[in-house]
């Protein structure tokens, strides 16, 4: 396991490192748990025209919590994506990037919270397959549980302050037509959807490939273990690809115990709520899928 210190960083403290200049641009921020479909949502909004920040609120968070001090600086940008997720360790499944950013100054007029999520049993399938080197099974799995019941108040938090949110789960591009979600997804925006969004993307060599327009701040070296198996998949993707996690494979890596575990949990019920606010917002349907292969013997 890795050596993480436990310091506490608030999300002032992140905003004090963040500095946009003004007049401040369009941000839509999207967050979710870490491997929950994050990340081709970098080259959905690259693509569209955007400035795109991979994960810099919770670089600054690591960068705090071992002791230095990574700035965000976004500047000559109308429209910014910022991704963020949440985890894998316990001390990366706690802060607000909403609240950061609107702490930072950002008017909540200027902001769009995209909420992303995954059905709970393939994210923590996924978090076991990538983040072993990190935490024990067990706390993975308790880890990323309480991420779900986190993004939950980052939702709850955004709709206090006024900030626009549109939720999509992961499951919406497996049962509907990217160029229709990626329509509506952009209507609620404001900005003008392109096909260039959802297809016909060049494979990258590394996310943040000259002149792509994906940018990224410094953080701890510890955390860069992997990197090139994280993104492997959006690297070489063309277009909006949806990846299900088969049954086997989710067998594979979680006990019975876990199984309950997951079955019993706030993420499932947060994670069904999700589900029906994504169809409420973008007027689609997402098909029921049932659990029950994931018990059998």
């Amino acid at each position: 396991m890795l050596n993480i210190p436990e310091r506490s960083v608030t999300d002032e403290e992140i905003a004090a490192h963040v500095h946009i200049e003004k007049p401040c641009p369009d941000i839509v921020i999207g967050a979710g748990p870490c491997r929950s479909g994050t990340t081709f949502y970098v080259q959905v909004f690259a693509q569209s025209g955007f400035q795109v920040w991979r994960q810099p609120l919770k670089s600054i968070l690591r960068g705090r919590r071992h002791g230095n001090a990574p700035h965000l600086k976004i500047a000559d940008a109308g429209f910014v994506f910022v991704k963020e997720t949440l985890g894998p360790t316990n001390n990366g499944v706690l802060f607000n990037p909403v609240r950061a950013l609107v702490k930072a100054g950002v008017p909540v007029g200027k902001l769009h919270f995209l909420v992303i999520t995954r059905d709970p049993y393939a994210t923590v399938t996924s978090w076991i397959e990538q983040f072993s080197h990190l935490e024990t099974r067990d706390n993975l799995v308790s880890t990323c549980l309480v991420s779900y019941e986190s993004m939950q108040n980052i939702r709850q938090y955004a709709a206090s302050a006024g900030v626009r949110t549109t939720t999509l789960v992961y499951d919406t591009w497996r049962d509907n037509d990217p160029a229709i979600i990626i329509e509506k997804l952009f209507e609620r925006i404001g900005y003008p959807p392109s096909p260039a969004a959802f297809s016909g993307w060049e494979p990258l060599t590394r996310m943040e490939a000259e002149g792509k327009n994906i940018y990224s701040i410094p953080q701890p070296a510890i955390y860069d273990r992997n990197l090139i198996s994280y993104y492997e998949k959006i690297n070489a993707s063309t277009g909006i690809t949806y990846y299900p996690k088969p049954v086997d494979i989710i067998r594979e890596n979680l006990s019975q115990a876990h199984i309950e575990q997951i079955a019993q949990s706030q993420a499932l019920k947060i994670y069904r709520e999700l589900i029906r606010v994504t169809e409420a917002d973008l007027g689609i349907r997402i098909e029921a899928v049932t659990e029950q292969p994931i018990y059998s013997n």
